[in-house]
């Protein structure tokens, strides 16, 4: 004869300690509001603030594409003279690729490069800042653009029509 026994009791090691947390608690009496203040001064510790970036900074990855950041330097240009393109480590090449292509259609001029190495997490990267000078003929060219943008975008719908 052959007895199985199934407990519907949780044992799991993560929530067992939960359980317990919750318990002590409550047992001593800490209210809500103590707890949501505790959790907010956690949460600080574990992400510490960054300083702000300017509105003209781009920073680069190589887990993008070109094409995005050509997107974004043009739409930082519209606001600003100059913009910076930064990079670490192997996304220098990208950063080279995006200020290439802006200078070859004549959106911006190079005015400074700044190539340097810098120590991040006990290691030493070289990291490259690109600060790009708006040109005179940019917003000629950035209307162009648009303008080319808008008819491609109208034949297309003529061509392939959406479903209504």
């Amino acid at each position: 004869c052959l007895f199985f026994f199934f407990s519907s009791r949780r044992r799991h090691t993560r929530c067992r300690e939960v359980s317990w947390a919750r318990r002590c608690v409550q047992e001593t009496g800490i209210n809500a509001e103590y707890m949501g203040l505790l959790k907010a001064s956690m949460a600080e510790k574990q992400a510490p603030k960054r300083d702000a970036r300017p509105e003209n900074q781009i920073t680069i990855s190589a887990k993008r594409n070109v094409k995005l950041y050509i997107f974004i330097a043009k739409k930082a240009l519209t606001n600003h003279e100059t913009i910076e393109l930064h990079a670490l480590g192997s996304a220098m090449s990208l950063c080279v690729s995006v200020a290439d292509t802006l200078m070859h259609f004549g959106y911006v001029k190079l005015k400074k490069t700044i190539v340097e190495t810098i120590e991040l997490d006990g290691m030493k990267r070289p990291k490259m800042r690109l600060v790009l000078a708006r040109s005179a003929d940019f917003q000629k060219l950035n209307d162009k653009a648009n303008a080319v943008k808008k008819e491609n975008e109208v034949a297309y719908q003529t061509i392939f029509p959406l479903p209504k």
